[in-house]
């Protein structure tokens, strides 16, 4: 991917993930070093699943274990989400490990709930 600037503060770092979607990359603010996530999905595809995601970002503001939205738009070719980078994802670990143990299965279960209910 060529060097990309996203709304002139958010310099994309490296693609972390893939989903049917769209892309997701680590970037980093660069007048705070903050690292975020960032979600590209191109317009051409006219799914706008990142403007729905924006959108329930915006209503789960300041939940628990939720990602904060830094920023949402887009250019000629891409919507953008920017997001607070909240650490390795699941699928990492999966990669890591291999299989997850029953206990750690619980555990990341028992944190969904949580999340849920909150």
């Amino acid at each position: 991917m060529e060097y990309i600037l996203v709304n002139h503060k958010y310099n994309v770092l490296k693609q972390i993930g893939e989903g049917n979607f769209g892309k997701i990359f680590k970037g980093e603010n660069i007048r705070t070093n903050e690292l975020v996530a960032i979600k590209v999905e191109p317009i051409e595809d006219n799914f706008k699943m990142l403007k729905n995601e924006a959108i329930i970002y915006q209503h789960l503001l300041h939940s628990y274990g939720m990602p904060t939205l830094k920023w949402f738009g887009k250019d000629k070719h891409n919507y953008y989400l920017v997001i607070t980078l909240l650490g390795k994802s699941l699928e990492h670990y999966i990669h890591q490990k291999g299989k997850f143990s029953i206990k750690l299965t619980l555990q990341i279960g028992v944190q969904v709930i949580n999340l849920l209910k909150n």
